[in-house]
């Protein structure tokens, strides 16, 4: 049962969470942008075709980085609040930094461009929870985006679709990988506060995240 301060909540952003959720979707979007196309190239052979090619890529990556990271915090952040807590978004320039200069070597890394803090009365099952939803919210998003990603595959629809066909497996890739990367049971990541309230869900979630990711290269 929820407690009237649960059914009452309100979901709040401050103009500063606001402003942290902006730059690192922004930064993520960037540094996704430099992994998948050479901009020296680009104004090397500066035709219509690779301008076109170039604006694809960003609003892809830009779908990548919203439905990955932006729609993950806000899985923690709305979950919390609904707990009654108080719960912001603070964007971490380091980690950031750090993406960015791995992304201009063409490498992908893991990092922490920021995380959802909390203050409130918090047990370990909420606490559970609330780190549940940020994976479970990748894993609904990768798993849909597959689904059409596989149905224009199989169906053979590609040339119909080919830009839906395109998105869909980068969001998925990017969704999954989120996904089983934060369910790793170890330090700050969800994986060890789930764990720590339900080890049983943890472990189904980790095959799911896994099963997913292997279908995904396979197709």
């Amino acid at each position: 049962m929820y407690n009237a301060e649960q059914m009452n909540y309100q979901i709040k952003f401050s103009n500063q969470e606001l402003k942290d959720l902006f730059i690192a979707v922004g930064a993520l979007t960037l540094m996704f942008t430099l992994m998948n196309i050479n901009i020296f190239n680009l104004f090397l052979y500066f035709t219509l075709d690779n301008i076109v090619i170039f604006l694809f890529v960003i609003f892809e990556c830009f779908v990548g980085a919203f439905t990955g990271f932006f729609l993950h915090e806000l899985g923690h952040k709305f979950t919390a609040q609904k707990f009654g807590c108080w719960a912001e978004f603070r964007v971490n320039y380091s980690g950031l930094l750090l993406g960015l200069l791995f992304s201009l070597s063409g490498f992908f890394i893991f990092f922490v461009p920021g995380a959802v803090y909390i203050k409130g009365d918090i047990d370990l099952e909420k606490n559970g929870k609330i780190s549940l939803m940020g994976p479970l919210t990748n894993l609904i998003i990768g798993g849909l985006s597959f689904g059409v990603y596989w149905l224009i595959r199989i169906f053979n629809l590609t040339y119909y679709f080919l830009f839906l066909y395109d998105l869909t497996y980068f969001v998925s890739t990017i969704n999954i990988s989120l996904a089983l990367f934060n369910l790793i049971p170890f330090g700050p990541l969800d994986g060890k506060k789930i764990f720590n309230w339900n080890r049983s869900l943890l472990i189904f979630l980790l095959i799911g995240s896994i099963v997913l990711m292997i279908l995904i290269y396979i197709f």
